[in-house]
């Protein structure tokens, strides 16, 4: 029988929302690591768990991306995740130190069914964390969800890395491509336990049936180029734009849509409209816009827009100037020519600080059948 699944408790959801556009140390710069680049791939995840406690350094400023993590150290993070709960008693494993710093959480854990031993009923906390490992404890602290068992892992871990892929826990990019049996480097561990979170957050404070959820996007109505600023058309040859991945979106979500329409239509010379783009960047302009709904009436909002020279077009800035979505959930996706989210996810996340910022979706230009399945991972690994 399948177990119920776990919700992250209240208190972790208020710390999200609370800490996660916290300013960061101004001596590290923006991730509080001095070893953690902010445009590096892991930087939000590493930035974000360390806000929460949930993963701290390796010291008061490193955070040794590269480096292995321990079974304790995992453990220690989700017994952190379910509120570091006062448990007695002693765990059964001969190799665990009943006075050592991850005693409750390996206590706790075996407890809860969230890990197992190894070999000869061992625990091996000092043993390092494999990626089929890492995803095999959330799916069992998600109540071990049914899925279709993965060829290239073990045994016991091949429904785990199934649910894993399915849910888009996990996806090969340019980044990262899962091995299941090699070692979990710390960048992988917090971007998975990320994404972990942000479909936990999601399941459980706003996906209810009052909920309400709003699409709305911005995206040109006459330029196609503008740092990969795709038409309003559906779609532009076989490429999709903001618009159809905000439709593709609709179809697996049941949400109202709505586009944001500046109130003066941009050039419709491609070269004419990416000057004005630029002009309004160096003067700070706020243009006009008009919207048919008031997003501040929705629960969930995804929010979706083109990059123009790696940042946020200024109609967006307005947008977030206009509204205040403190206690939203703010879902952002983007199209782009090379620069994936230009670093827009973290600057949504200091304009509205009251918001819960999830993990957005950056397509490049992708043809529509690879931004379909990108889509598709990508809201089943939010909970849709």
């Amino acid at each position: 029988m399948r177990k119920t699944k776990r919700l992250i408790p209240a208190m972790l959801a208020l710390a999200m929302i609370l800490m996660f556009g916290a300013p960061a140390l101004a001596a590290l710069g923006d991730t509080g690591y001095a070893d953690v680049d902010a445009s590096a791939w892991y930087a939000d995840a590493a930035k974000e768990l360390r806000d929460k406690g949930l993963m701290l350094g390796m010291g008061t400023d490193t955070f040794s991306p590269d480096s292995p993590y321990t079974r304790a150290q995992l453990a220690m993070v989700l017994y952190r995740m379910a509120g570091s709960p006062d448990v007695t008693g002693e765990d059964t494993f001969p190799d665990t130190n009943p006075d050592a710093w991850y005693a409750k959480a390996v206590l706790w854990a075996q407890r809860e069914n969230v890990i197992n031993g190894v070999e000869n009923g061992l625990y091996a906390p000092d043993r390092a964390t494999t990626q089929e490992m890492l995803v095999t404890m959330l799916w069992r602290d998600a109540g071990e969800p049914d899925a279709a068992a993965a060829s290239d892992a073990s045994a016991w871990a091949a429904e785990a890395v199934g649910w894993a892929r399915e849910t888009g826990l996990i996806r090969d990019d340019a980044n990262y491509t899962f091995a299941p049996k090699s070692g979990a480097t710390r960048a992988q561990i917090a971007v998975i336990v990320s994404r972990y979170l942000a479909a936990a957050t999601l399941s459980a404070d706003v996906k209810d049936e009052n909920g309400k959820t709003l699409i709305v996007y911005f995206t040109p109505a006459n330029s196609d180029g503008v740092d990969a600023v795709s038409s309003a058309t559906p779609r532009v040859g076989d490429t999709a734009s903001v618009e159809y991945v905000a439709q593709m979106i609709h179809e697996q979500v049941d949400a109202d849509v709505a586009k944001i329409v500046p109130k003066n239509a941009y050039p419709l010379a491609y070269r004419d409209a990416a000057d004005q783009a630029r002009a309004e960047q160096a003067d700070n302009v706020r243009p006009e816009f008009t919207l048919e709904v008031n997003p501040e009436d929705y629960d969930v909002i995804f929010v979706g827009y083109p990059i123009w020279y790696y940042h946020l077009p200024m109609i967006m800035q307005s947008f977030f100037d206009t509204y205040d979505f403190s206690g939203k959930t703010i879902i952002p996706f983007n199209n782009h020519a090379g620069s994936r989210d230009g670093g827009t996810y973290r600057d949504i996340a200091e304009l509205e600080p009251g918001a819960t910022v999830l993990e957005g979706l950056p397509t490049a230009g992708e043809s529509a059948g690879a931004a379909e399945a990108s889509v598709k991972s990508w809201l089943s690994g939010l909970g849709y």
